[in-house]
Parts: structure tokens; sequence; C-alpha cells
């Protein structure tokens, strides 16, 4: 046979030979019956598994990936071979073809029968409801743009390959009108099929609409929010809607940010939580009704509303939250009554009125705080109740007390709502700043505000108008870090009211400057002053200050301390002002343990000092100030270098009474200047001054008798805390290094905290701060021992109200002196008298039994039949069971 010129000529005369492979001879060709040889070829495009191939005359081939291929066995050379696909390749699906399906062996192994494979692609669509507009665009996975102009079926143009992610999102909404259109499951995987489900659905934005029933048109406004934020503010009933559109397939959560005051009313939100997914509801009611619980002051319907039971310039003034009543149909005696609230947060006193019992409550727990009122995490108030036992039952209902807006302030602001609730739920860095009157600032518990390093010189929080008005009714609570740099943690400016409540500081100053305002469990660690307080009439309950410069600095007039533990800082209290009254004090671990600048006027009562430099210090600074007679009462100073030093220069600086309790202080008991006039001690056993030989004597008006010789106290505390502290973080057995102390705040007792290890206590090496010295702290625990004491139990209850057991004390400008009863203090939050700490006639008080900090936590009980006196009437005198 005549040659072919050209392979496009072999193919017309062979259909499907591979003669343009470079294995094609001619077809005369004669093979050789004796030899064998293979067939096989190249195989692209494979992603998936189970191809399954067959190659006419030998025995079928699995292939599982690219590249070459052949068959298992030889096939006789001449041979005409085919090669079918069996099973095509799933995982995923693919279809493969031979390019060359037939050829024929001519001497050699063949090795054209390539394959290629392709996977299987597909459509994605749905359909479309709900298009009224025009204008949308539809993408597939980031491209492929398609234009929609009617509702009904849709599909894209182009294919996923099987086994491909997709994504339908959209591009641009509807206009003409607004739509906002969905897709409820835009994205998936192709498997094997066409997608037919992937539906948008459009619908046009609508305000929520709901409907308020019961507001009684008298009362204060009632406000709505919706999902935290979008306020509705109602005044009457009737049908309303948010001002925000709602879009399809949102949320909605609709909650009473503030409840009717004046008079109080609860409001409950039904079918107020849901989601646009079926369209905007119609059946969210708010329904609201009048309590029977009211504020005891109709000028204080509200928690940050305050008012005052005593004279402006005495007692703190109560938030009006704190004061509650409720008239029942109770007609039995309230001594056959037990009262209570839910969530267990109040004191509570029974009256009778009219034959029926009414409750009130007196005030928080002491124990007890703001943050146990709310719900942290629905931003709302928690719901209480008055429970009632005895020989009648009752039940108040579940509700809501206070009508204040609840805000969640995760950002630092300016706080400038009045009457609002601020809440912060985690942590933050940065300057929270309140502006306004009758706000309350509430940071979680074991959540942090901590200064921004950035800028160190900004406190935590500042309460303070920006035009120089006063603030009034300011609550406060939480926990505020400083920086190595900072000054303040807390500034408070020209604010009158206030509540500083578990409050917590770490790094920095609690600078405070208000008025007859009230702080209550305050820790204040590693600042210049734990806390310095200025301004008038202000009480400070239970304060532990520890590794500052000074522990607490008085810059104010007519202030009353009670329970101060104030340990290791370089100065337990600087007195820079006059006319304060301080009662239950331990300060132990001080470089000073009290000192007074030029002042006068001021009271101590039952305080033990114990290792310092010098324990009590009076001078004349700056220079020429008299310190006119500051008034110390049951006074134990022991373990330091100095008991009392008075300075040069002075004029009836001091009178002691009481007991006087001394013992193994290194240099001297007292020492007097001699240049001092009518000191009120006397230094030498001769009682005539003229030799320091360091014992304390009565001078002028002191009246302690003799020195009490008690040898050591430091068998009287617990000291060093050598065990697990279970509620700190950084300790191991009470110590650690001080570069590894992250927690500061955190003790089981309020009378613990870091403090240098040093040698065996009392040492010279065991004052000031930790904070000062590279070396390992120490937790001290200067609560009493069980052990027998000679400041614990020593002072006798005193059940009548004569002179001899009656202090007059003045306050800032009085004429007349304040007369209270020695050793107690007022029960606080019991709703009688001026709820000041201060012991006076027709006030329910507590024995003072110990000159410390410490006074137990144990039961009260009746203290015995008080005596009325000249001075002193109509207290009720408690005291602590044995």
């Amino acid at each position: 046979m005549q040659y072919l010129p050209s392979c496009v000529a072999i193919i017309s005369f062979l259909i499907y030979l591979s003669s343009c492979s470079g294995d094609s001879k001619p077809e005369d060709y004669q093979p050789d019956p004796d030899a064998e040889y293979f067939v096989g070829g190249n195989v692209s495009g494979l992603k998936g598994q189970g191809l399954k191939v067959e190659v006419k005359g030998a025995v079928p081939i699995f292939i599982n990936s690219n590249g070459l291929y052949q068959t298992n066995s030889r096939l006789k050379d001449g041979t005409y071979y085919e090669i079918t696909v069996l099973t095509q390749p799933v995982d995923p699906y693919q279809t493969c073809k031979p390019i060359t399906a037939t050829g024929r062996i001519t001497g050699e192994d063949v090795t054209s029968a390539s394959i290629q494979c392709k996977t299987n692609s597909f459509t994605v669509g749905g359909s479309i409801s709900g298009l009224v507009g025009s204008g949308l665009v539809l993408q597939l996975n980031g491209e492929n743009n398609l234009d929609i102009d009617t509702d009904g079926p849709y599909r894209f143009n182009a294919e996923i390959d099987d086994q491909d992610d997709f994504v339908v999102t959209i591009l641009q909404q509807p206009s003409n009108p607004n739509q906002t259109c969905s897709i409820s499951s835009p994205s998936g995987s192709i498997n094997n099929n066409d997608i037919v489900n992937i539906d948008v659905i459009c619908a046009q934005s609508s305000a929520l609409p709901l409907k308020v029933i019961g507001k009684d048109n008298n009362s204060d406004e009632l406000i709505l929010s919706n999902n935290g934020s979008n306020f509705l503010t109602v005044t009457e009933d009737g049908d309303y809607a948010f001002s925000a559109q709602m879009e399809p397939m949102t949320a909605y959560n609709v909650q009473v940010v503030k409840h009717p005051g004046a008079p109080l009313q609860n409001c409950v939100v039904t079918n107020g939580l849901g989601s646009t997914e079926s369209g905007v509801p119609d059946n969210i009611e708010v329904n609201c009704s009048s309590t029977e619980i009211q504020p005891s002051s109709s000028d204080a319907a509200a928690w940050n509303r305050y008012f005052c039971t005593g004279p402006q310039n005495g007692p703190p003034c109560f938030h009006g939250g704190e004061r509650l009543e409720i008239f029942t149909d109770i007609s039995a005696a309230c001594d056959e009554l037990s009262v209570s609230d839910e969530l267990n947060a109040f004191n509570w006193l029974c009256e009778q009125s009219n034959g029926k019992a009414v409750f009130k409550s007196t005030g928080l727990k002491l124990n007890r705080s703001m943050s146990d009122l709310l719900d942290f995490g629905r931003v709302m108030w928690k719901m209480n109740r008055l429970l009632v036992s005895g020989a009648e039952n009752y039940s108040s209902p579940n509700e809501v007390w206070w009508s204040n807006p609840v805000f969640l302030q995760n950002q630092p602001a300016t706080l400038d709502h009045t009457g609002a609730v601020y809440l912060v739920n985690q942590n933050v860095v940065g300057t929270y700043q309140i502006t306004e009157s009758e706000v309350s600032f509430v940071v979680m518990p074991g959540k942090q505000i901590t200064i921004d390093s950035s800028t160190p010189n900004d406190p935590a929080l500042i309460v303070e108008a920006n035009d120089n008005r006063a603030i009034n009714g300011v609550w406060l609570e939480g926990r505020f870090i400083g920086q190595t740099d900072s000054l303040r943690s807390i500034m408070i400016n020209k604010t009158n009211s206030a509540v500083l409540w578990d409050v917590f500081s770490d790094n920095g100053t609690v600078s405070a400057s208000m008025n007859n305002s009230f702080i209550h469990r305050l820790r204040a660690t590693r600042a210049g002053a734990g806390l310095s307080l200025g301004g008038q009439n202000n009480v400070v309950y239970d304060l532990t200050s520890n590794n500052n410069t000074w522990g607490l600095e008085v810059k104010g007039e007519g202030n009353k301390f009670n329970k101060l533990t104030l340990i290791n800082n370089f100065l337990g209290v600087y007195m820079r002002s006059h006319f304060n009254f301080l009662q239950m004090l331990t300060l132990a671990n001080n470089t000073t343990g009290i000192s007074i600048a030029g002042k006068e006027g001021n009271s101590f009562n039952n305080l033990a000092i114990i290792n310092s430099e010098v324990g009590i210090e009076i001078t004349d600074r700056p220079l020429g100030a008299s310190p006119d007679r500051n008034y110390f009462r049951n006074v134990a100073v022991t373990d330091s270098d100095t008991g009392i030093f008075l300075d040069e220069q002075l004029k009836n600086p001091i009178e002691i009474d009481g007991q006087l309790m001394m013992g193994n202080n290194n240099q001297a008991d007292c020492f007097v200047a001699k240049e001092s006039s009518n000191p009120g001690l006397l230094d030498d056993i001769n009682g005539d001054d003229d030799v320091n030989s360091g014992d304390c004597l009565p001078g002028n008006e002191s009246d302690f008798g003799s020195v009490l010789d008690v040898g050591s106290l430091a068998q009287s505390f617990m000291g060093k805390v050598l065990v697990e502290d279970p509620e700190n973080n950084s300790d191991t057995n009470g110590g650690a290094l001080r570069t590894e102390i992250v927690d500061w705040l955190n003790f089981s007792s309020r009378f613990r905290a870091w403090g240098i290890d040093g040698s065996e206590f009392p040492n010279l090496d065991n004052r000031s701060t930790c904070v000062l010295r590279r070396s390992l702290c120490r937790i001290w625990d200067f609560s009493l021992a069980e052990v027998d004491s000679p400041i614990k139990n020593v002072n006798l209850v005193k059940l009548s109200g004569t002179e001899e057991n009656s202090l007059r004390h003045r306050f800032v400008s009085q004429v007349v002196p304040e007369v209270s009863l020695l050793d107690a203090v007022e029960v606080f939050k019991d709703g009688i008298g001026d709820e000041d700490g201060v012991c006076e006639s027709n006030e329910a008080c507590i024995h003072i039994s110990n000159i410390a900090s410490d006074q137990g936590d144990m039961e009260l009980e009746t203290a015995g039949e008080f005596l009325d006196g000249d001075s002193l009437q109509g207290i009720i005198l408690l005291k602590r069971k044995n």
C-alpha cells in the first residue's frame, strides 16, 4: 500500500486510531506472534476516587491518581485494543473519557491511550418572594452578579464544581420602595445536584409596635428600650412604636428601663422577646399596675433620689431606694412576726397603724450591696418581694421596686443621665466621669475599671460637674485600679449626699471632697493616700488601708470614722483638720501611727497602736499652729520606739481619758517637749516635767490615772499569716515576692493586708509599706486573737447617761457640743437616729468592748436596762453575745 502523506489523511482513513501519537505503523504491519506489550497512557484532571478502566483483552484496573497508568498484563503484538471507563470517580463526582479510545499494538508498548477527567458542575438558585422594589442584585461567591426584577425562581448562569462551597449574597437591596431582603441559608456545598433552595425573602422595614395598658397618667414617665437602646418614653396608656425601623430576620428584646414613679408602678412586658423572621409582631404589651411597695418619702421615689432625716450639717442622707414601706392587712402584733425580703438585702421594721402591720425598710444590710439588687446580664433591676411569717403569713407580689433607668456602659464615657443606674459587667480600661446628680455607677463584682496606661494621671472615675456645680446623690460601687504612676484612682469634687459602698482601690488615691456622705467598706492600697477625705459631716464605716504613704488623710471637719484598720503604711492617720471623731482603730506596722499637724478638737476613741517609730505625734506644723486639745480615750501603744510624742511650741495639745496602755516601747512611752504649754501629758515620774524620763503622767485635764503596763501586744493579734489565704490569688502559705503579687485586695478577712515579712513580729523590719522593699511580703491579720488579750473585753458596759459615762465633742462650728455615750457605736441602717456612728440620745447603740477595730461579729443581745441621765436619754444599748 502506498504511504499517506499526512496525519490528516491517516485520521480520515482510520477513525479514532492514534496515528498522530507517534505509535502508528503501516496497516500491512506484520506482528511478531511471540511478542507481547502493555497498553497505557496518562491520566489528567482526576480528583475523585473509584475510577475503573478496562482495556479490552486485559483485566480491569482502578486508577486513583493522576499520572501514567498501564494494563496489569501484556497483550499480543498486533492486537486491536479498546479502552472503556467502567466506573466514574466520586468525591467529587467526575466524568472521565479516553482521549483515544481505540488503537493497535504495533511492536511496542502503547503509551498514548490517555484519559482526561473533569469534575461535574452544577447550578445554584432558588426563589424570590416578597419583592416589590427594583434593583435587587445577587452575587455568587463574590462575583457572578445576577439582576432580579420579579418574584419567582432564579438561577445563576455560572456553575460550581461538585463538593465546592458556595455563598449567595445580596450586593444591592431593592428600592422604590426600599426593602430589606434576607437569605435564611445562603451558603453550603455542592453534592452532585443542582442547588434549588437558596430562597430570598424581601420585606419592608417597619417600626416595632406595642400597647401600654394601666399606666397612671399622674405618675412619672415610663421608659422602654429595644435591644438595650432605641428608647421610648411613655406618659399614658395607648399604642406606641419604637422610632428605629426593625429589619427582617432581626431579634428584638423589649424591656422596661424606668418604671413610673410617684406613685411607683410596676410595668411588665409580655411577648417582648423574639425576632422578625415571620414579620413584625403585633402582640407586644406593657401592663402597668400600682405596686404595694412604696417609698417612705414622697420626695425620694427612686433609688438615687435622696432625703435627710436630720439637720443638714449632720448625718449622711439616704437614697430613696433604701427606705421603702408596705401597708398590709395583717392584724397580728409585730412581735409575733418575722419579716425579710426575698433578696435578703434590707433591714426591716414592723409598726402598727390603725390595727394593721406596716413594714418599713431602714436601709441595706451592711453585708449586702446595691449590686445584689441588679441583674448584670439582663441589665435591669432584679425583682423582689416582702416575706412575712409568724402568726400571719404574707407575701407581696414579685416585682421591681425602683423606677430608675438601668444602662449598660462597658465603654469609658461621660455619665450625665440624671437618675440613671449605669452598670459595667466586664473589665474596662479608661476613665468614666459623672457630671450630673442622682447617678449610680456599679461595677459588677469580679470586674474592674483600670486607668489607661497612656494617661496614668487620669483617674478611673471622676465625679465632678463641668461647670463647677455641686453634684448630689451619687452612689458608687466597684474596683478601680491605677497604674504605677497614677495619682488617684477615684477623684470626687464638690459632691453632697454621696455613697461609696464596697469600693476597692489599688495603685491610686481615693480622693474625695464631699459633704454629708457615707463611705462603707472601702479597701485601699498602694497609693499616696488610701483615702484622702475633704469636706464636712461625712461618715466612714469599715476602712482597711495598707501599703500607702498615708493610710488616711483627713482634710475636712466634722467627719466621723468607725472601724479603721490601717496596716503597713508610712503614716497611718494624717490629721490635717479639726473637730473629727474617730473610734475603733487598729494601727499596726506603720512608721508613724497618728500624726496631728497643728489641728485641734479631734477625738480618738478605743485605738490600738503597735510596732511604730512613733505611735502618736502632735506637732505645730505648719509652724505656729496650735493643736488645741485633741481628745484620746482608751489608747494602747506598744512595741514602738516612742509611744506619744508632743512637739515644741504646743498649747493644750492633748487630753487623755479612760485607759492608757503602754508596753515594750524602746525609747519612751511618752516624750513631751519642754516648751509646750499645758500639754495635758507629763513625761517624768516626778510630775514636774524637768526630766524626759519617758514615763506618762496625766496633766491638765487628762484623767487616765496611771499608765497600765501591758507589755507586748504581739500575742493580741493573729499576726503573720502562714497558711494559704483562700481569697487571695498571689500568696503561697501567706507569703509572696513583692514583684509577683497581682492580688492586693482580696482577703478572707477585712483585717488582713499585705505587709513586709521581716523577722519575728514585732520588729522595725516589719514596718512601713511592702511596695518600697524588694523582699518577701507577708499577709498580716490584725483581727484579735482568741487568747486573752489586754485590749479585748476591757471596756465595761455603761448603762447610765451620767456625765462620767458621756463624751462632749464639738463638730465644725457648733457652739454646744454633741453628747455621746462612751464606748458605744450607733447601729447603722436601723432607721433610728442620724446614722452617723456616734451614740446619742434616742438611738440604738452597740457596746464597744475592745480597744481595736475588731469588735467581733457575733449575735447581738440587750446589754441590760439603760438608765437615762441628764445628758443622754432614750438609748437602746446592745452588746455582743459571748
